[in-house]
């Protein structure tokens, strides 16, 4: 996989349905969409940030996947995340609120368009300013897709077909 989340992935699967998108996946895409809206950041983390880490950057926490039925063969996602932008700090231990504004509004920016491109399909988004801190001010973000519902035959065995059919026809 390539930094931004963009390699060579084959949507399409022999059933012509799409291909399964993996949280990994948009963690790389939304990821790609931070380094470029935000160049002055100097990392971008998916675990707890360490002791001493680098600032100006940013912090993604998936908190949220929800699985609903759409239908027999497709389902619809929602995954949930929040991104936690870090600035620089005072002696204090605090960021101008300014700085933290931009970073947010960055952060923000980054997924105006309303959708995330993760390998080739494009997925419904929005993104929300959520709190500012001290020192940090977080984004949140939602994405909701559908995909075809993964095909195992032991997992989930065809529905009956209808046997019969009994119709009652009367005139008056």
């Amino acid at each position: 996989r390539d930094p931004q989340g963009m390699g060579p992935v084959s949507a399409r699967q022999p059933g012509g349905g799409f291909s399964l998108i993996d949280s990994i996946q948009i963690i790389d895409a939304i990821s790609g969409q931070l380094v470029r809206a935000a160049p002055s950041c100097k990392a971008v983390y998916l675990d707890r940030v360490p002791a001493g880490f680098e600032r100006p950057s940013f912090l993604i926490e998936n908190i949220e996947s929800e699985v609903r039925e759409v239908n027999a063969n497709t389902i619809e996602r929602t995954e949930r995340f929040v991104i936690t932008a870090f600035g620089g700090v005072d002696s204090y231990g605090n960021t101008g609120a300014r700085e933290l504004m931009e970073l947010q509004e960055q952060a923000a920016r980054a997924f105006c368009a309303g959708y995330l491109r993760v390998a080739d399909r494009a997925l419904k988004l929005a993104a929300h300013n959520g709190a500012r801190d001290m020192d940090k001010a977080t984004i949140d973000v939602q994405l909701r897709y559908n995909e075809s519902r993964p095909q195992d035959p032991q997992a989930r065995p065809e529905p009956p077909l209808m046997a019969q059919v009994h119709t009652l026809i009367q005139e008056g």
